[in-house]
């Protein structure tokens, strides 16, 4: 039960930094990086690191309640694996509109977001966004110089979570993103 607990929260958290334009193909992140965020949930604090080669597979890492976790996605494919390392457990899942977000301004308007205007966060200037989906508030805060988040505020059925940007850098090496599902593990449907 903890397991499934700890997969919806990793997934719930995730979920809307994946990115999709309007139309059925997913567009996916240009920029190549690597991030670490610093995390607060109500199960805890942890760390996230979410990554992008520039070319169409973007990895989340966390650990939480000493669970190891990894959501390689495949924008081309649109198809998104989680793997529980700690567990020895696999999902496959498709990539949806719905649970999908992008840090371009246009997203935001199609959202109807709210504009918060610009400030400094976390030592970069940034422009916020506010918007509602599907009964989850969120407030996102973008980079004007590194053009990834630089913070979230989300409020949804499972609690508040933010996140703020530690560090980030040039995309790890290309293995990171592999979403082969190692030997052992049980593969779950979703």
């Amino acid at each position: 039960m903890k397991k499934s607990i700890i997969l919806v929260t990793v997934a719930s958290i995730a979920a809307p930094y994946l990115m999709a334009s309007s139309a059925m193909a997913f567009d996916y992140p240009k920029k190549a990086y690597d991030a670490t965020y610093e995390m607060a949930t109500p199960q805890g604090k942890s760390e996230m690191r979410m990554a992008s080669d520039g070319k169409g597979l973007t990895l989340t890492k966390t650990e939480m309640s000493g669970q190891k976790t990894r959501m390689i996605s495949d924008f081309k494919k649109g198809e998104t694996v989680t793997l529980m390392d700690t567990a020895k457990m696999a999902m496959k899942s498709k990539m949806s509109e719905s649970t999908a977000q992008s840090y371009e301004d246009d997203w935001y308007k199609k959202k109807k977001a709210k504009s918060l205007g610009t400030k400094v966060v976390n030592g970069h200037p940034s422009h916020g966004w506010e918007y509602t989906q599907d009964g989850t508030t969120s407030q996102t805060w973008v980079g004007d110089d590194c053009k990834i988040m630089t913070q979230s505020t989300t409020d949804s059925k499972y609690g508040k979570t933010t996140m703020n940007l530690k560090k980030f850098g040039p995309a790890p090496a290309a293995t990171e993103f592999s979403a082969a599902i190692p030997a052992g593990y049980k593969v779950m449907s979703q």
